[in-house]
């Protein structure tokens, strides 16, 4: 970049046109847990130290030279934190501005020690009506499954894999490789136009959508809110996708006819952004195997994860109740399989290590929810039918490793609903079952171990302690 400005903060000895880059640091607010960085899509160590009262720098240690860098091609630095957070830097309040962030970079320009320090601004790249919409130069494709047909509606059942290094091979000749470690923003998927779609779940959740028109005889499904970093997937897991529609349906997309007419085939177009250039990836749908094994394995015993109850506390106008929880880690070798087999798999399933993906809460269906955090970050949700009286509350992107928590150091959970006093008494319809307010249906899931095996432990929470929580590792 040009480096003949004027000095704004007056003159200084050497220069530092050439420097290297030790490192960069970026101040965010310091209540924010960071789930990852990437630079340029790899996943990269970060350190932390206060910077004032309510921030710290965020240290990346990046060990570059001036010849690594391209005018063209910006470095791509990624963020990640958790829950749903508005603004990252305490800048953007200084500055009215949700862009500004306070940063530094530390080098060396020969013998000439460098430390430039400002405010990052909003990037304002050229507008293009192109996007990079070769396949083979993403990471992200699309399998046909299977379908269930029913005179009443059809689900067909897709999944997404990643390819950990594309290909790389420009079909068009047109492209630059700049979309291999991509967002995902949206999904679209190419049917006819008399279809009509009633629901769309991807990786289990229920996300938005619509339709487009396409041709006179086709339209796009437009699948909005997917909302995925290259580094939430696993090349080792495929995501889900479903897209149910009414009534019995055996075709659903012209690419099938278009170019093969045997196998079910779909035309699709994928989303997203890699520094500043839009990403659009298009291809056809292949053939993936049927999922493996029955479900997940749901015995509480020889897990690491409880959920206990702490507290209920309404507002002073009672317009929202917060119900407590503590989410704790456990040693999950204390607990006996009494069974000695998953219910549902028939075989032994060891879910010691797994992660957590996300957690539900069965919850009465009358229960308005305003807010759900987990360790104090916000986290989207959403809710499905349980009972004819009660309901799925899922707290989604949780995203933890068993690293991520400290065991007995317990984790704040809390659901805030609407209303207050005696309108609002129990959250759960357990609490009348085992005769106590503490007593919530609960479901962790996630995966465990090399061979990334689904586990779903479900449990009920109680009044939390210490020693209860002792009791609770032994007796799962």
């Amino acid at each position: 970049m040009n480096t003949t400005l004027p000095d704004s903060d007056g003159p200084e000895n050497g220069t530092c046109s050439s420097m290297d880059l030790r490192d960069l640091e970026v101040s965010i607010y310091n209540h924010l847990a960071v789930k990852s960085v990437m630079v340029n899509g790899s996943l990269f160590d970060w350190t932390a130290t206060q910077n004032s009262p309510d921030s710290v720098w965020l240290t990346l240690p990046l060990s570059l030279t001036s010849s690594d860098f391209s005018p063209l091609t910006p470095l791509d630095v990624v963020i990640v934190v958790r829950g749903k957070v508005d603004t990252l830097c305490p800048a953007s309040e200084f500055l009215m501005s949700s862009n500004a962030c306070e940063y530094a970079m530390h080098g060396q320009d020969g013998p000439q020690a460098c430390c430039p320090h400002s405010v990052t601004f909003k990037s304002t790249p050229p507008p293009s009506d192109c996007c990079q919409d070769d396949l083979q130069l993403t990471p992200y494709r699309v399998r046909y499954i299977n379908h269930m047909p029913s005179p009443a509606a059809t689900t067909y059942f897709f999944d997404l894999t990643v390819v950990p290094t594309p290909a790389g091979v420009d079909t068009d000749g047109s492209e630059v490789e700049v979309c291999t470690t991509m967002t995902l923003d949206w999904a679209q998927i190419h049917l006819y136009s008399s279809l009509v779609v009633t629901s769309v779940t991807w990786d289990g959740r229920v996300l938005p959508f619509n339709t487009t028109p396409a041709t006179s005889t086709s339209q796009w499904l437009n699948i909005h809110n997917v909302n995925r970093y290259f580094s939430d997937f696993d090349s080792h897991n495929a995501v889900s996708l479903a897209v149910t529609f009414q009534g019995w349906i055996n075709e659903p997309c012209p690419a099938q006819s278009s170019f093969n007419g045997q196998q079910i085939t779909c035309e699709y177009a994928l989303h997203g952004h890699q520094s500043t250039t839009s990403c659009c990836p298009h291809g056809l749908t292949t053939s993936g195997p049927a999922p493996g094994g029955c479900g997940c394995r749901d015995d509480l015993s020889e897990t690491p994860y409880r959920i206990m109850y702490t507290s209920e506390m309404t507002a002073d106008d009672e317009s929202t109740t917060t119900f407590n929880f503590n989410l704790a880690l456990v040693d999950s070798s204390m607990s006996q399989d009494f069974d000695g087999v998953d219910s549902d798999l028939n075989a032994e399933v060891n879910c010691s290590a797994m992660g957590i993906r996300d957690l539900k809460l069965a919850i009465f269906s009358s229960m308005e929810v305003v807010e759900v955090s987990v360790n104090n970050a916000v986290l989207d949700w959403q809710l499905t039918p349980n009972t004819p009286y009660s309901q799925w509350l899922w707290l989604l992107g949780v995203d933890y490793a068993i690293t991520d928590l400290q065991p007995y150091q317990p984790v704040p959970l809390k659901v805030v609903v609407r209303g207050g006093g005696s309108d609002v008494t129990e959250l759960c319809p357990a609490s009348s079952v085992f005769g106590s307010a503490s007593s919530c249906e609960y479901i962790v899931t996630g995966t465990s171990g090399p061979g990334h095996a689904e586990c779903c432990p479900k449990g009920v929470s109680s009044y939390y302690t210490p020693q209860r929580l002792r009791l609770l590792e032994t007796n799962a």
